[in-house]
């Protein structure tokens, strides 16, 4: 298996609590959890202390369990790794005091999304990770894609389609529309929020025309909205993002 920079960062710190913002959560989450594993397995050390879960949203009852597993005290490290799209402000008020004082050996790690809310007081209890890059550049995004395509065609690409088409395993038990995968879409209008406000900087810079500047600050306060929007179930990934391939500036 490939060496995980992150975690190596988390193993040789002084820290308890760690906050990673991931490009790929799911992804990372899985990354995190076998290299834990076989760390525990290189050192016959007992890993079935360690604690994973997985989640879209994390709510007070799983808070509650996390917090009983991380009081348990144990002789050697025990991770507990958490990874999650939203979290409810009670949620994480619950969580305040098991983050900034765990038992003795406990290593949280946070994995979130990159477009994942969370309140300033738990953010100043984590130690933050930068996730390291992997081969990703501004060039191959999927954002800078759109703002390069027709408006009219926008809505037909096929990767914008899959955004659209995703469902959300944890949500089954919702109807159809409830049922999809914000969180695809959430992070798109993060990225595409980035590429806007890259373009608007060299506007500003160059002192390009007036009329330019006053369309992408308008897409970008759109594009709040919308990041608010795309959280709650009721409301249409097709329809926000029918409005933004319509509206948003071509690049």
């Amino acid at each position: 298996m490939k060496n995980n920079s992150e975690l190596e960062e988390i193993l040789n710190s002084n820290h308890h609590a760690f906050l990673l913002h991931a490009s790929n959560r799911e992804q990372m989450f899985l990354e995190i959890k076998n290299k834990v594993e076989d760390i525990f397995n290189e050192n016959k050390i007992e890993k079935s202390q360690n604690f994973f879960l997985n989640l879209k949203v994390l709510d007070v009852d799983k808070a509650r369990e996390i917090i009983r597993m991380g009081n348990i005290k144990y002789d050697n490290i025990k991770f507990i790794v958490i990874s999650f799209y939203i979290a409810t402000i009670e949620t994480q008020n619950a969580l305040l005091k098991f983050l900034e004082e765990p038992a003795k050996n406990i290593k949280i790690i946070l994995i979130v999304s990159a477009s994942t809310d969370l309140i300033p007081t738990v953010e100043s209890r984590l130690y933050k990770i930068n996730e390291i890059a992997k081969n990703k550049n501004s060039a191959d995004s999927l954002a800078l894609k759109f703002l390069k395509t027709k408006k009219i065609e926008r809505i037909k690409m096929q990767e914008i389609k899959d955004i659209l088409d995703a469902e959300d395993e944890y949500a089954k038990e919702f109807d159809k529309k409830e049922r999809k995968d914000r969180e695809l879409a959430d992070n798109f209008l993060l990225e595409l929020e980035k590429e806007i406000y890259l373009k608007l900087k060299d506007v500003l810079e160059n002192k390009e025309n007036h009329n330019l500047k006053k369309e992408l600050l308008k897409n970008l306060n759109d594009l709040q909205d919308f990041k608010k929007y795309i959280k709650l179930a009721s409301s249409s990934p097709k329809t926000i993002f029918e409005y933004l391939s319509l509206s948003v500036k071509e690049f």
